[in-house]
């Protein structure tokens, strides 16, 4: 079949090479009126026999097929609109398919806009537009052009048209457009003259774009990186844009240019190449090395310098000066005189009244180091690995039950500073008229002053509670407990500083109404302490009577035994069994157990 479109005169043939191969569809374009020229191939249609007909549909769109078998296929002339670039829609073979330069879409000449002008539809490889810039960042301090380099040149304008570089980010629907102005016949001058969006960094796509068409083409393949050194508030910030950015160390600004610098030689940047971070050079607060999350600590109403670690810090020159800032959730920042040590070192100035502690054990507040300076200079220096908090603490309350033990143990990994000073926890500044106990070998002996349950059965197994003062200060002070001599396990997750031992009995071969209990405790230089009872019971639980002696399978009997020390050991143990099944609604008392008999449909005897 053969018929027009577009601006070709085209024939369509179906044929096979070889007998029952599957039929191929192809288009040549008719030449002079005499010779053929291939211009498309169709042989991804599988058909069922060999075609009978082809026919062309009224809207130039598909081919319709016939084959023996009746069938009826749609065979596009084209698929233009698959393509996605320029090469590849110049070098689909299709006659019918070409680029849109301006549009940056392959589709028929009719469906281009000015298709007939030059160069706004291609269908040669060189004609293609492939886009380049330089530099790839733009600074807002130190603008410049951006070059755009083409690998072929653009379209001539049409009458009132103009071509345009459009920035576009996707975070916040970003769009900047200004006049691409010409420099060469295939390089066009962005200048980046409107007022950008309040971002440090903004990443944009770049294209060219035509005001009287309106769309995009010529994308830069690289994206394009804005700067606002401006608006970057810390050192880290600023020194986080890849170079582009320096910071000014007294002024505590970000720039790109040390000339904008209090002191020219005090212009921080970051040399990427070389593999330097701004960890490296920002000052910085760094977390206390004194306890895992990194707080430091503070007691509250107490006059002590606190010892701040930090980094590269600047030394202070006239007209600037550290402080140190603490931030309370119920009142405005405190602000402490900070005293300069080292680049690594700072010493804030606490006196006792600062940083009271109304009521509570302990309370955190924020902790930044702030630099001041001329011009309401107020700025807080980073904050590495995570920032910095203070603890508040009060030791008064920290030893929950008053005991030697329980104040030392408040320090275990916390880095607080209570001691034992005349029977109260309190820091050293606050111990006047005693002396002050820092360490474990200086609290008194351990002493026993309960123990639950008060008995338990021979063969072990109860759980005892211990409780007394200074029973250690941490779990790995227990030693040992033993209980008529035989070892009682100790249940380190039950242990209460100071205050609380958990351990499990061990069996023993005869009754001991008046058992010896004791709590060995390990204190510092590895000395052991004892503390001991003789208020707990190994005794023999015996069954005297049991009322009534039979009762329905169905269950439900009040049944009553009586006996002697049928309480002891822990109650939540102790289970009644008839037969097979258990008894339920257990009530227990020394001299009596009463329960109800549950359903045994089993049978079978007494």
């Amino acid at each position: 079949v053969a018929f027009n479109v577009e601006a070709f005169s085209l024939v369509y043939v179906a044929y096979t090479e070889t007998s029952g191969e599957v039929p191929h569809i192809r288009a040549y374009e008719i030449i002079s009126g005499v010779s053929l020229g291939l211009s498309g191939s169709f042989s991804d249609q599988v058909l069922e026999s060999q075609v009978r007909t082809l026919a062309l549909d009224p809207g130039l769109e598909h081919l319709f097929v016939t084959d023996d078998s009746n069938s009826v296929f749609l065979v596009p002339l084209e698929e233009c609109s698959s393509y996605g670039d320029c090469g590849g829609c110049v070098a689909s073979g299709n006659l019918l398919c070409g680029w849109c330069t301006l549009e940056q879409k392959c589709s028929r000449q009719s469906q281009c806009q000015n298709s007939n002008e030059t160069k706004r539809y291609v269908s040669d490889p060189a004609q293609c537009i492939n886009a380049s810039v330089s530099p790839d960042q733009f600074i807002s301090e130190q603008p410049e052009n951006l070059e755009v380099s083409l690998s072929s040149a653009l379209p001539p304008l049409l009458p009132g048209e103009s071509y345009e570089c459009v920035l576009t980010a996707e975070e916040g629907g970003v769009e900047i457009a200004v006049d691409a102005v010409i420099s060469t016949s295939t390089t066009y001058s962005c200048n980046i003259t409107v007022e950008l969006p309040p971002q440090l960094e903004l990443v944009t796509n770049l294209n060219l774009r035509s005001t009287l068409v309106q769309e995009l083409f010529a994308t830069v393949v690289d994206a394009v990186t804005l700067y606002q050194c401006p608006l970057a508030l810390s050192c880290s910030e600023c020194l986080q844009t890849e170079g582009a950015c320096g910071w000014c160390v007294y002024d505590k600004t970000c720039s790109v240019l040390n000339s904008t610098c209090r002191n020219e030689t005090d212009f921080y940047t970051v040399n990427m190449g070389m593999g330097q971070t701004y960890q490296e050079v920002c000052p910085a607060l760094l977390p206390s090395p004194m306890r895992a999350d990194g707080y430091y600590t503070q007691p509250a109403g107490v006059g002590r310098p606190l010892q701040i670690n930090t980094t590269n810090l600047p030394q202070e020159i006239e007209g600037y000066s550290y402080v140190c800032r603490v931030s309370r959730s119920n009142g405005g920042p405190v602000d402490l005189p900070a005293t300069y040590n080292s680049p690594d070192s700072l010493t804030c100035t606490v006196d006792a009244s600062d940083l009271p502690l109304p009521s509570g054990r302990e309370e955190t507040v924020g902790l930044s180091i702030v630099w001041q300076g001329p011009g309401g200079l107020n700025r807080a220096l980073d904050e590495q690995d995570g920032g910095a908090n203070l603890v508040l603490y009060q030791c008064s309350q920290l030893a929950q039950v008053q005991g030697c033990s329980s104040c030392l143990g408040a320090n275990l990994n916390t880095s607080f500073t209570c001691g034992w000073c005349s029977s109260t926890c309190q820091v050293m500044e606050d111990c006047s008229g005693g002396s002050f106990v820092e360490v474990s070998a200086g609290c008194p002996g351990p002493t026993v002053t309960g123990v639950d349950p008060p008995a338990g059965p021979l063969e072990g197994g109860t759980t005892l509670t211990i409780t007394g003062t200074d029973l250690g200060t941490q779990a790995s002070d227990i030693a040992s407990v033993t209980v008529g001599g035989s070892e009682c396990v100790i249940d380190q997750g039950s242990y209460k500083i100071g205050t609380q031992v958990v351990c499990v009995t061990g069996s023993v071969s005869a009754e001991d109404p008046s058992t010896n209990l004791v709590v060995s405790v390990m204190r510092s230089g590895g000395s052991l302490v004892t503390g001991t009872s003789t208020s707990f019971s190994y005794l023999q639980p015996m069954v005297g009577s049991v009322s009534p002696v039979f009762g329905p399978m169905a269950g439900g009997t009040k049944v009553v035994i009586t006996g002697t020390d049928l309480d002891i050991g822990n109650k939540q143990n102790t289970r009644v069994e008839l037969r097979r099944t258990e008894c339920t609604e257990l009530s227990i008392s020394s001299g009596q157990l009463n329960c109800t008999s549950a359903s045994d449909m089993l049978g079978g005897g007494p």
